[in-house]
């Protein structure tokens, strides 16, 4: 007999609405084969807008206006009420916080930074992560526990245009317990907001041109980046582009970088190492261009362009110049 396996989402920032969206779906594709309800606790206060997009995504049970100092004691008792095997948080700092306190109180296994999540069976589930240095892929199973606990890398899970739901139950939570209410389980001492300067929101861009060693210059790189606002596209690079000093961390595409799920990736000059390839699993349509006929991304492609990624961005600005 199946065992019956509940799943819950933990999130708290309602700006990355498309993210708890992408998890919550997930998690109820994975109900059809656990037979479970996927819950989402909501942390803080959220409007009426963000409980609608986490409905629609598929929720069965949405608890809203949990306290950030109770959350830790509000989460176990819905957890281990509800028997819920499969916890996942969104990758926010809070989050992540709050689940190495809960893993530690739950006695659960915790998998950070998971790009996947399938379910194995009798109540067990197994988590896709990059490891040894982001060069491979790894599959991870917890033993000895009933808690499976994972945080989730941004845009690991890619869009699923025509699920919608909307029948799920809405509740505002108000504990009768003063322990739950009035005792706070840490406190915050300090919160920072980092601003990102240049290129914002690739993350969450349509169109990402994304280039590695085959670019070696900055003048070349400024004729990509040029080619780049001509097409409405923003610009990442690798790893290797970051040790280049060519560009910033907060613009690295991989899996120690961003995550990213854009419409088109075109890649100049990258040879695909899983590291970045795991940034760009969800992207919809990869266009590749490299001089080595045997380059590791090809595998992953669309599209191949066997050519001098440099001599390609050079012609292709010069198109644009010449028809704009």
């Amino acid at each position: 007999m199946e065992v019956i396996a509940n799943s819950i989402l933990i999130c708290v920032d309602e700006k990355e609405h498309m993210n708890t969206l992408r998890v919550v779906r997930k998690l109820r594709i994975l109900s059809k084969r656990t037979l479970g309800m996927v819950y989402v606790i909501c942390l803080g206060n959220c409007s009426s807008e963000y409980i609608e997009i986490i409905n629609v995504g598929g929720a069965h049970k949405i608890i809203h206006g949990v306290s950030e100092q109770s959350a830790m004691a509000v989460c176990e008792k819905i957890i281990v009420e509800n028997q819920i095997g499969l916890i996942t948080f969104l990758d926010s700092v809070e989050c992540k916080v709050l689940a190495s306190m809960l893993a530690t109180k739950l006695g659960g296994g915790l998998i950070a930074d998971c790009i996947g999540i399938e379910y194995e069976g009798d109540g067990k589930y197994s988590f896709l992560r990059a490891a040894a240095s982001d060069s491979v892929l790894v599959k991870i199973m917890c033993k000895d526990t009933k808690y499976q606990m994972c945080t989730i890398k941004k845009n690991s899970f890619s869009d699923i245009e025509d699920a919608k739901y909307g029948s799920g139950e809405v509740i505002e939570y108000y504990s009768t317990e003063e322990r739950t209410d009035s005792m706070p389980q840490y406190k915050v001492v300090n919160r920072e907001i980092y601003k990102t300067e240049g290129n914002n929101f690739i993350d969450n861009a349509k169109i990402v041109f994304g280039f590695g060693r085959g670019i070696k210059s900055p003048p070349t790189l400024m004729k990509l980046r040029e080619l780049a606002e001509r097409c409405s596209a923003k610009v990442g690079g690798t790893r290797a582009s970051v040790e280049d000093r060519l560009i910033d961390e907060k613009e690295q595409i991989g899996q120690s970088g961003i995550s990213i799920s854009p419409n088109i990736y075109v890649a100049f000059g990258i040879s695909g190492a899983q590291q970045h390839i795991v940034g760009l699993k969800n992207a919809k349509i990869i266009i590749s261009i490299n001089n080595n006929e045997h380059a590791p991304i090809f595998d992953y492609s669309d599209y191949v362009i066997i050519d001098n990624a440099e001599e390609i961005i050079e012609a292709a600005l010069q198109i644009m110049k010449n028809d704009f």
